[in-house]
């Protein structure tokens, strides 16, 4: 898995494809792994509400019935829009757009609203599915997602921070952004400091910044109850904000939030909607996830390597190349 992180920074998708390694979407990897879904969810989703985009889930998926790739755009017929390694048990699914990817078994119902897609199902049909296919698939691998995601969420915390907030305002806190020569801007926060006060609405001041990173500490439990986060933010600059939450274990947002919310190691509880991509470890969704997707630039940012490691690697994808059996298909 690691080789392939590397193999993908390094190279990119081409590499990957040399190897016989794909990932799930082979693009680039100057944005964030935000970037590629509106949901990732580690282990179970406990679904509820409507999804903007792509949903990939690590575990199970439970709950309520909910709705799949209701926004515009990301999702063209025959792409895989929902992604599950477990069991898909919960209540209906509207797939309003593209297909989806099954590991384990068919509980719940699936309604195909857009002509030209299908179920893959690696486990046993018990639901019923509207307006495609059921075909044979595998298991889906997203360790190499997850592993990214985990390893983006370090890399921003590790960031040097160089703006501020000011709180002396009993009814707003400020976040004072002083971007560096790329025009980004770092906060390095504690959430009881940034949260003691429910009353406060979020306001930033982005002082010419492309993008904002807001690296938040703590751990345990934390609730988000404040009024609201950057609905002053142009709209422009609300695909280039990240709340990263690194080392929190639970996170119930109860205000709706500006910007995509990475929070690896936790269980996130969605009551309010969120504008922006979402990665967790585990997700209680009741509230829903809306464009955009993250656009911030990727803090693992591809490596140019010397020349001569350029000539060895490819060498070694060839020689892999040559080994590895044709494929007979996706499913």
């Amino acid at each position: 898995m690691l080789l392939r992180l590397i193999t993908h920074r390094f190279f990119g998708c081409a590499a990957l494809l040399a190897l016989g390694a794909a990932p799930d979407r082979c693009e680039g990897s100057s944005t964030t792994a935000l970037s590629r879904n509106s949901i990732v969810v580690f282990q179970d989703w406990d679904a509820g509400s409507n999804t903007a985009g792509s949903v990939v889930v690590g575990g199970n998926v439970l709950g309520q019935a909910t709705d799949v790739a209701v926004g515009t755009g990301m999702v063209t017929p025959g792409e895989v829009s929902l992604t599950v390694v477990g069991d898909l048990a919960n209540g209906n699914v509207n797939m309003q757009k593209g297909s989806a990817r099954i590991g384990g078994d068919l509980v719940a119902n699936i309604n195909l609203n857009q002509a030209g897609n299908h179920v893959a199902l690696a486990g046993t049909k018990f639901g019923n599915v509207n307006g495609g296919p059921v075909i044979a698939g595998g298991i889906p691998d997203i360790s190499d997602l997850i592993a990214e995601l985990t390893a983006e969420s370090a890399a921003f915390a590790a960031l040097t921070p160089n703006s501020t907030i000011d709180t002396s305002d009993q009814n707003a806190t400020y976040f004072n952004a002083a971007p560096d020569s790329d025009h980004r801007a770092v906060f390095d926060l504690n959430f009881e400091d940034l949260f003691n006060n429910p009353n406060a609405r979020f306001e930033l001041n982005a002082n010419g910044a492309d993008e904002v990173i807001i690296n938040v500490s703590g751990g345990g439990a934390m609730n988000n109850n404040f009024g609201g986060s950057f609905s002053n933010a142009p709209e422009e600059l609300i695909s280039s904000i990240v709340w990263n939450f690194y080392d929190a274990t639970d996170f119930v947002s109860n205000r709706q939030m500006w910007g995509s919310l990475l929070a690896p190691s936790a269980r996130v509880r969605l009551n309010q909607n969120l504008e922006g991509s979402l990665a967790a470890g585990s997700l209680v969704q009741r509230a829903e996830v809306h464009f955009p997707t993250s656009t911030v630039s990727s803090p693992l940012a591809p490596v140019i390597p010397e020349p001569s490691m350029m000539l060895n690697f490819l060498g070694l994808a060839a020689a892999a190349a040559i080994r590895r059996p044709i494929q007979q298909g996706w499913s």
